[in-house]
């Protein structure tokens, strides 16, 4: 019976507790050649280690702008120009308060523009990172009015419609992403209701350096 081992260097994404460039081994295959291994940690575990994680929800109920409005309220992420990250959007979710008065979905919209895709940040919301007591700030910015320029678009379905005049049932208000959508700088999503709604909306991103 043979062994087969790897020499594999450590990548400049690991945890940090084995310093890059480490050697380690990979002692583990099965009989198809592929790596044996578990999950030791939690999926965002890394992320976290790394300070790149943050969350932005509202700070109070807030009256969410009907579909795709320029004179924006609700919860928006801004990716300003400059800012040297992109934001890898983890997950976005808006749990209602009040019961709408018809079918109300929820959409993650969003665009973008060079000089930037919002012109005016009315009312802002400081972001904080996902470890708790970390004092990281984030390099996005956040609020819950703004006046976007150009009409932003539907970019994912996040939530059905629920009946009018009714509370939604009990069902999962976050909606997990995992970074299929990214925003660049001078980029910005922002949550969506297709008819009024009123309720806490957040935002889990991860920044990544370009």
């Amino acid at each position: 019976m043979s062994q087969v081992m790897y020499r594999m260097p450590v990548d400049p994404q690991s945890s940090g507790k084995l310093p890059d460039g480490t050697q380690t081994l990979v002692e583990r295959i099965d009989g198809f050649n592929a790596l044996v291994m578990t999950q030791a940690h939690g999926r965002f575990r890394e992320p976290n280690k790394r300070k790149h994680l943050f969350i932005v929800t509202n700070t109070a109920a807030q009256a969410f702008s009907v579909a795709l409005a320029t004179t924006y309220t609700g919860l928006y992420l801004y990716n300003p120009p400059g800012s040297g990250v992109s934001l890898s959007i983890v997950a976005a979710g808006l749990a209602a308060t009040v019961a709408p008065t018809g079918i109300a979905s929820i959409h993650l919209g969003g665009g973008f523009a060079s000089g930037g895709g919002i012109t005016t940040e009315t009312s802002q919301i400081t972001p904080f990172s996902a470890t708790i007591g970390e004092t990281s700030a984030a390099l996005a910015h956040a609020g819950y009015a703004a006046t976007i320029a150009g009409t932003p678009k539907y970019v994912l379905p996040l939530k059905t419609g629920n009946t009018g005049s009714a509370l939604p049932a009990a069902g999962q208000e976050l909606v997990m992403i995992d970074g299929m959508v990214e925003v660049l700088p001078g980029g910005y999503v922002m949550l969506v209701a297709l008819t009024a709604v009123t309720g806490f909306g957040g935002f889990v991103w991860e920044e990544l350096p370009l």
